[in-house]
């Protein structure tokens, strides 16, 4: 990574932690020939190839002689080329390349982050795909990125959430106030699943809120399928193998997703991580009574929309089922801070 972490979203030196990231001395050009040289292959997804950064690597590519695939996000190949590709040339690190949204005009148009990481997850859990990346293709797929209670299982009739639509519509007017909350790095970023407050259940420390929901997808008995969630050493890895593993042992599931259950273990993951990190607690009731919505932006599907909403036309358009949970458990905890109880570490550890 560049000198102090920096990220388009500020310096991250937990991202040395988190995703084994090192910090390199030299400038871009130096940076980007060294991660196709020690890489085993390059796949740039952009849309515009003629900019700097794409030049620079294409030169790489050629000099040491690596192979490499090109995805054009305003016309994507196929994933399965992409399999294959990595198949045939037998790469094991792999090194993910191209625009950066924020800094090029045609590639914040095209919203190539959301892109890239739709067209990614769909490479690594394609049935041609085995296994997902190890740990060094992970810490490239960064690179890329950087730069731009109980176990509830309970049949539907026993979630209480209310998943009607009547008491919230669909579109709500924009106000300044609003709190959209997206990247972990940004404001409010820790309403998100993917903020590093590891929460204890079930007698373990999960790492990620993100990780004991995507784990909490399947049977209690599939408790082998729930360890290898649990031991990815970050959310996006925990979504990754959680979505792999559901592909590969359907019969596994507990439920379906978006359904009530996984509105009722989203619940119970707001309150896991609001009960065993207090500061969030007071972060939480500061934002008084302002709309809180989980900003998608340009990322589209339904499951977005299900769980969050974007600014279109002067309006929030989506169900924002996670927005919605916070303000409701913001005005029961303003009411009575005691029903956090049951969910701290210590109450948690005492019920396993």
């Amino acid at each position: 990574m560049p000198p102090g972490f920096e990220t388009l979203d500020g310096p991250r030196p937990e991202f040395a932690e988190l995703y084994a990231m090192v910090e390199f001395p030299g400038g871009y050009r130096e940076r980007t020939r060294k991660n196709v040289r020690t890489s085993e292959g390059t796949l740039s997804i952009a849309s515009n190839w003629a900019s700097l950064g794409e030049k620079c690597t294409a030169t790489a590519i050629r000099d040491f002689r690596k192979p490499s695939i090109d995805v054009d996000i305003r016309d994507p190949i196929p994933v399965a080329r992409v399999v294959e590709w990595i198949r045939s040339n037998h790469i094991g690190v792999l090194n993910v390349a191209g625009n950066t949204q924020p800094r090029t005009r045609t590639a914040r148009s095209f919203g190539i982050i959301a892109f890239a990481e739709e067209y990614l997850a769909g490479v690594f859990f394609s049935p041609g795909h085995h296994g997902l990346p190890g740990p060094d293709m992970s810490r490239n797929f960064m690179k890329n990125n950087c730069l731009g209670s109980e176990i509830i299982h309970a049949p539907a009739a026993e979630r209480s959430y209310p998943i009607s639509e009547g008491d919230f519509p669909m579109a709500i007017a924009v106000k300044d106030s609003d709190i959209g909350f997206t990247k972990v790095a940004l404001p409010y970023g820790w309403l998100g699943n993917m903020s590093p407050h590891p929460v204890w259940h079930l007698g373990r420390t999960w790492l990620t809120t993100e990780a004991l929901f995507q784990a909490l997808r399947f049977r209690p008995e599939r408790e082998n399928l729930m360890h290898e969630v649990w031991k990815q050493k970050s959310p996006m890895a925990a979504k990754m193998v959680s979505k792999r593993l559901r592909n590969e042992y359907p019969d596994s599931l507990g439920h379906q997703p978006l359904d009530v259950v996984d509105l009722g273990n989203m619940q119970l993951m707001l309150r896991l991580k609001i009960a065993q990190h207090t500061a969030l607690r007071r972060q939480l009731l500061d934002t008084g009574d302002r709309l809180i919505f989980e900003d998608i932006g340009a990322r589209k599907g339904a499951r977005h929309e299900f769980w969050g909403a974007r600014r279109q036309g002067g309006e929030w358009v989506g169900q924002n089922h996670l927005g919605r949970m916070w303000m409701e458990l913001r005005s029961e905890l303003a009411a009575d801070p005691a029903i956090l109880d049951p969910f701290t570490k210590t109450a948690q550890m005492a019920a396993f």
